[in-house]
């Protein structure tokens, strides 16, 4: 499909990145030559990262060694700011919008939180696992991810004993990492929980440990053997369901909140017989009618918000410092806090977007931003906005920066505009 307007370039920059100042440069390209180009500038690294508390420092901060709890907080609140802010940085500025979407897709379909990964430095390890195949293969990111540190803190995996088999970790894997629900059994459960057991974390350094541990044969989704989690997940990826659901997931993310089961089924088997390579699935996206005939389908999250804003209005190099960990609370308290999911589940997105306490907060946003534009905000963004302030004379500022017709003239109004909030 050919970008031949500016409706097409914003619509597939909004969707595929978080928009972009300047949209004639991208007339007359390929979509899926743009996603290869994209995906070809996609760091893969962790340029810049911050620097946390090593495994001393949080030790030293324990109880046990003589720390106390003003002195843990200190340690957790710093780091949790240094990773929060690094966080918002890599989406603003990162080399490929493309992969910076990615990454908080699978951050919130594989879910781990700052508040129960004692050791912070664990959930800066999980995004560079991520980001590593972050546009690559599903089918290795989900075995690296199971044996990822923070991910198996947060679901408890040290608790899992032979005698006591706890079911947090089999549970997802079943239910959000894979097939979904309605398709695995309460025995699935159980015995893919007897299947982890030695599976965990070494308390003193967070590397992944697997303990050895006598496998007895167990029956899981109708096969039987003497499984560990290794079996699980290629049993799991046997399955066209997971294929399935993770075509769905990216249906709700880059085209509407109604998928077309019978589409979806389609590219699901495709997207499993590529094994289960990500590319060429956002290819048939971006081919796809249903993608273009979208425009405005879905509510912007808090970071398609304000971090959209940046990148509409070229602001990025105006941000420094201190300014990333603004932006980071100010979506926190949209209810997006990155590396901080409400619940195992993540961000639900769509319509739990807007709330009566959401909108009110999110036109706060929107009105700070707008002073940013003058200059009288306090994040310093105003100076760099002139490429989206004063528009080509055959484009109107509302074409380049929402989806439906608009009378609005200046950026205040296009931001007060009500369909800014959506993408």
């Amino acid at each position: 499909m050919q970008i031949d307007s500016i409706d097409k370039a914003r619509h597939f920059l909004g969707r595929f990145g978080f928009g972009h100042a300047q949209l004639e440069p991208f007339l007359g390209r390929e979509a899926t030559e743009l996603l290869d180009e994209w995906a070809a500038a996609a760091q893969g690294d962790q340029r810049g990262a911050p620097v946390l508390g090593d495994a001393q420092a949080y030790s030293q901060a324990q109880p046990s060694q003589g720390g106390s709890r003003a002195q843990r907080r200190a340690l957790y609140q710093r780091d949790r700011d240094r990773l929060g802010a690094w966080g918002m940085q890599r989406l603003v500025s990162g080399r490929s919008a493309l992969e910076q979407r990615m990454i908080v897709f699978w951050h919130n379909h594989f879910t781990s939180s700052v508040r129960k990964a004692r050791f912070l430095p664990l959930l800066l390890a999980q995004r560079a696992r991520i980001e590593r195949e972050a546009l690559g293969s599903f089918a290795s990111l989900l075995r690296s991810m199971i044996k990822d540190p923070a991910l198996l803190l947060y679901l408890d995996a040290n608790k899992n004993k032979a005698a006591q088999p706890n079911e947090n970790l089999a549970r997802e894997l079943l239910e959000l990492f894979t097939l979904g629900e309605g398709h695995y059994s309460e025995s699935d459960v159980l015995n893919g929980a007897r299947a982890l057991v030695g599976w965990g974390v070494n308390p003193k350094t967070g590397a992944f440990r697997a303990q050895p541990t006598r496998r007895s044969t167990l029956k899981f989704l109708g096969q039987s053997g003497a499984f560990d989690g290794d079996d699980l997940v290629e049993i799991l990826l046997a399955r066209p369901e997971t294929a399935q659901r993770i075509v769905h997931k990216l249906w709700l993310e880059y085209i509407d909140m109604q998928p077309q089961p019978r589409l979806v089924e389609r590219w699901a088997a495709q997207f499993q017989r590529e094994g289960y390579q990500l590319l060429p699935l956002l290819h048939r996206i971006a081919r796809s009618d249903v993608f273009w005939q979208a425009q405005g389908a879905l509510i912007k999250s808090p970071i398609d918000l304000t971090v959209g804003f940046i990148h509409q209005t070229g602001a990025q190099a105006a941000l420094e410092g201190d300014d990333f960990l603004g932006l980071w609370k100010m979506n926190a308290r949209l209810g997006q806090r990155l590396f901080d999911p409400p619940s195992v589940e993540g961000w639900s997105g769509g319509q739990s977007w807007i709330t009566t306490t959401s909108l009110l907060e999110r036109q706060r946003i929107v009105d700070k931003l707008a002073r940013e534009n003058k200059g009288q905000g306090d994040m310093g963004m105003g100076a760099s906005m002139v490429s989206v302030a004063t528009p080509s004379a055959s484009t109107s500022l509302a074409a380049r920066m929402l989806p439906f017709a608009s009378e609005a003239r200046t950026l205040e109004a296009v931001l007060r505009d009500p369909s800014y909030q959506l993408r």
